[in-house]
């Protein structure tokens, strides 16, 4: 059921009130003299559970007259059915608020959930709206959860927003890689290992995630504040015929990648059932590790192994790579050969 509630008093106060023809002309001009328009404030999926949809939005126009200064021209509430409702306050300024938000509007397609469940993202708000208060110092005007019905895993979000200019430059960040195929494994702990790996790092992370998924593509990302992005990357390394080869050479990747200055963000393998192989995947903020796949070729894996060490020392002493391990990876599916690909600090 979608409500509507329009306010045409001048001071207005709240959702309901009803002016003559008179009183309208009067305000129209007021805000033609004034420069000021009309605008709106939307919440999207806001929680109203057995509370009559126009009262929140009426209690939340309150607030938003008292803590921005705007004059409230009304509200409109189109309840979804499942407790929740799409809100909209319009408001008349002379400029539209600036509302900062851990989702401002995101490109089609791209992700926004970063929890299983509505237990799990209502346990973990406390905690974002923390980290949004300390690394932005703005205060929440509005947190809640909600589900994201276009993804089909992660699907709960955390929304918080709060009116006014971030300090300092900061922003909140949703730092998102695109991959097309389920991943292996515990996806759980993947997030929570690269979650600890950046705050080892200094980045001021709320959350990572591995293995999102909206319609047919799957994500890897985390929300972090910072004055600019880490443009965070995600490598595909090499592909196998089976699962069982791909979580054999993880494990030497990581071990490669932890001889680095830093240790890899996440390592992971993903199924690709049309092609019926599995990809090797790693994530890094660039000027994490320099790669290159060397000229030399092997006729099998074990050939590659058996020469991997020749290969690196050759990068080591003649082309002054700071090496950290090789990985052989399949050079071409048709001929089955394989090379070795060097990883070097930058």
């Amino acid at each position: 059921m979608k409500i509507q509630s329009i306010a045409y008093l001048v001071f207005v106060t709240i959702a309901g009130s009803v002016l003559n023809g008179a009183a309208q002309s009067g305000m129209a001009e007021m805000r033609s003299s004034l420069g000021s328009n009309v605008y709106s404030y939307e919440l999207a999926h806001y929680p109203t559970g057995d509370q009559r949809c126009e009262g929140i939005a009426a209690d939340l126009a309150v607030r938003l007259r008292d803590e921005a200064g705007v004059q409230v021209y009304g509200t409109d509430c189109d309840g979804n059915g499942d407790g929740t409702a799409n809100l909209k306050i319009n408001y008349i300024a002379e400029t539209e608020l600036t509302i900062t938000s851990t989702q401002p509007k995101k490109l089609m397609g791209i992700p926004s959930g970063m929890y299983r469940s509505m237990e799990e993202c209502q346990a973990g708000l406390a905690a974002e709206v923390s980290a949004f208060q300390e690394n932005l110092g703005l205060d929440s005007f509005v947190s809640y959860c909600f589900q994201d019905p276009d993804q089909k895993k992660y699907p709960f979000v955390a929304r918080i927003d709060a009116i006014g200019v971030a300090k300092d430059g900061m922003r909140v960040i949703d730092d998102m890689e695109l991959f097309y195929s389920p991943v292996f494994g515990d996806t759980d702990i993947l997030g929570d290992v690269m979650t600890e790996r950046l705050r080892e790092r200094g980045v001021k992370v709320a959350r990572a995630v591995v293995g999102m998924q909206s319609g047919t593509e799957y994500w890897i990302g985390a929300r972090y504040y910072a004055k600019a992005s880490h443009l965070m990357k995600l490598r595909e390394v090499t592909s196998f015929k089976s699962e069982e080869a791909c979580h054999r050479d993880s494990e030497a990747l990581l071990r490669v990648l932890e001889n680095g200055k830093v240790p890899p963000l996440a390592v992971f393998c993903t199924g690709d059932n049309l092609l019926g192989e599995a990809r090797l995947y790693f994530m890094m903020i660039p000027g994490d590790y320099a790669s290159e796949k060397a000229p030399d070729v092997f006729a099998d894996r074990e050939a590659c192994l058996n020469g991997k060490a020749a290969v690196e020392d050759v990068y080591r002493t003649s082309l002054r790579r700071d090496v950290i391990g090789g990985l052989c990876v399949l050079n071409s599916r048709s001929a089955g050969d394989y090379s070795v690909r060097v990883f070097s600090n930058p």
